[in-house]
């Protein structure tokens, strides 16, 4: 590393400074693509949490106002049937976190911290729905 310092300090400046600039635009550009990737990933994630959240709600809607306990069944059961995703995710992160807190401990509070998300997710299932909601949202 320092003779490839000491090469480049002997170059005249103006190279130099085109060997700098380039770097600089090339940094630049790759920070630029891997911001934009990173984006549209977290952007991709939050519409998929949001649609699965709305999906809960239009589920618990239904098991609510149905009629007829067969119906309410069904839809209780479809509702725990969803909920199970993220218990099951939760157990993963938490299996996960425990095996690497052996290896890494910071890998540890990770896998907990992943199961808690998980765990906080299931409980939308069990907010309160307010009585004033429409038949055009069911």
């Amino acid at each position: 590393m320092e003779q490839i310092i000491a090469t480049v300090t002997n170059w005249p400046v103006i190279i130099q400074g085109a060997l700098g600039s380039a770097l600089f635009t090339l940094l630049f550009f790759l920070g630029k693509v891997i911001s934009k990737r990173t984006f549209f990933v977290i952007e991709m994630f939050s519409n998929h949490q949001e649609e699965s959240k709305q999906s809960l709600y239009k589920i618990r809607l239904r098991a609510i106002k149905s009629e007829t306990p067969e119906k309410k069944s069904m839809w209780l059961h479809l509702l725990i049937y969803k909920i199970l995703g993220n218990v099951v995710r939760a157990f993963i992160w938490l299996i996960f976190g425990s095996i690497s807190s052996s290896i890494i401990p910071v890998f540890g509070i990770i896998g907990y911290l992943g199961a808690l998300y998980y765990l906080f997710n299931t409980l939308t299932a069990y907010k309160d729905i307010t009585s004033d909601v429409t038949d055009e949202e069911t």
